[in-house]
């Protein structure tokens, strides 16, 4: 079986909408977070790229109308912010139905928590800790600093698209692409896209879980050298 190594701490949260206004609105000016940079994607895509305790928020803003109502396990995050939430866990409910939660800090070192929603908890997380390693809890996975917890949603129906609205996926940054792609299949994820490499900055790919939801693995080459 290929190995998969994971390049940083933090995973990254991939989120789709049609209304780029409300959501600067909401993660810039509402939450504090931090814009990087603007990224063009083909198809009529910009990725808006926040940062987000050392992982990034990408927030593609379509041109195309995306479908209100497509399936997403990735339901909810939490964020911890120690001013914000300084007297206890504060929710907010942003855009396109999301819903966001600021926390203190966390005694094991998690930063942000993703709410994965999915019909069989330890199915899912059987998949997701053989492929990434990781702290494994009671219905969570820690991979670095972001923990990913799992909870049951009986007769959930399945992802099928990466379009839709809210988090659509997310992205682990990986040392070889090629391995780690070919590791996740080994593991139990499905395929999503095969390898493709977008010029000289990084080589993609994008595997699924159980239910069908997307995971990027990314190799970048400011984070591990050239592609070459």
């Amino acid at each position: 079986m290929s190995e998969l190594e994971i390049v940083k701490p933090a995973i990254d949260i991939g989120i789709q909408t049609n209304d780029l206004d409300a959501h600067q609105a909401f993660w810039g000016d509402g939450l504090g977070l931090r814009f990087d940079h603007l990224l063009k994607v083909s198809g009529g895509v910009h990725q808006h790229r926040y940062d987000l305790h050392g992982g990034v928020l990408k927030l593609n803003a379509h041109r195309d109308p995306l479908p209100a109502d497509a399936t997403t396990g990735y339901s909810a995050i939490a964020i911890v912010d120690a001013a914000r939430a300084m007297d206890g866990i504060q929710g907010r409910e942003g855009p396109d139905g999301m819903r966001v939660a600021l926390t203190p800090p966390t005694q094991d070192g998690t930063r942000v928590n993703v709410l994965v929603e999915a019909s069989d908890v330890d199915r899912t997380l059987d998949v997701l800790h053989r492929t990434f390693g990781g702290d494994r809890g009671e219905g969570t996975l820690r991979i670095g600093e972001t923990k990913l917890s799992v909870k049951l949603r009986h007769g959930r129906p399945p992802t099928t698209s990466r379009d839709g609205l809210g988090i659509r996926y997310l992205t682990v940054q990986v040392r070889d692409v090629l391995a780690a792609h070919d590791h996740a299949l080994a593991c139990g994820m499905t395929e999503g896209l095969a390898p493709v490499r977008l010029g000289d900055v990084a080589h993609i790919s994008f595997v699924r879980l159980p239910d069908g939801d997307f995971i990027e693995l990314s190799q970048r080459a400011s984070l591990t050298g050239p592609l070459d």
